[in-house]
């Protein structure tokens, strides 16, 4: 059952996907609903080893209208804001490396290395 089928027309605030590793094969059960723009915020949970779905979650996103946060210090200090990152930027971090102070690192995390990033439309 896809996500389109769930939530039929409803619009929503905040969709957080953390699906092991399936969060493009649910975002693709949601085209309807993402191509309609009642999906205001999506909040992923990404896996390194699945940089080419994480690309392809990227592109298809970005294509919908929506941009990329990366919540890193968000979620260990409630007081530190989303940072916004364009694209490219995003596809980098997708791929596992640091993002801080605005600007990526050549070095992979030393966390946990699942990338979380929002994709908003605000």
């Amino acid at each position: 059952m896809s996500i389109d089928t769930i939530v039929g027309d409803q619009e929503i605030e905040l969709m957080l996907l953390t699906c092991q590793k399936m969060e493009y094969t649910a975002l693709k059960g949601a085209q309807k609903l993402l191509s309609s723009k009642k999906v205001k915020n999506i909040i992923l949970r990404l896996h390194g080893e699945e940089a080419t779905n994480n690309r392809a979650i990227g592109q298809m996103l970005k294509d919908l209208g929506y941009k990329f946060y990366v919540l890193e210090g968000s979620r260990t200090d409630h007081n530190v804001p989303p940072k916004y990152m364009p694209l490219e930027a995003a596809m980098r971090y997708f791929d596992g490396f640091e993002f801080q102070d605005g600007a990526l690192g050549a070095a992979r995390r030393s966390t946990d290395g699942h990338p979380n990033i929002m994709a908003s439309l605000g």
